[in-house]
């Protein structure tokens, strides 16, 4: 019972993990594409 809670634990905390780092990815893929968008257009 206590290996299935902390087995529980480690699906759930990798989980939270995999969505954190796919969402700073997305974050920094948005960011690199609005850069490149304001460097042909010379905006400060």
């Amino acid at each position: 019972m206590q290996t299935l809670k902390l087995a529980g634990r480690l699906s759930i905390a990798g989980f939270v993990v995999i969505a954190l780092l796919a969402f700073q990815a997305q974050m920094h893929e948005r960011e690199a594409a609005f850069e490149a968008r304001c460097s042909t257009r010379h905006c400060t």
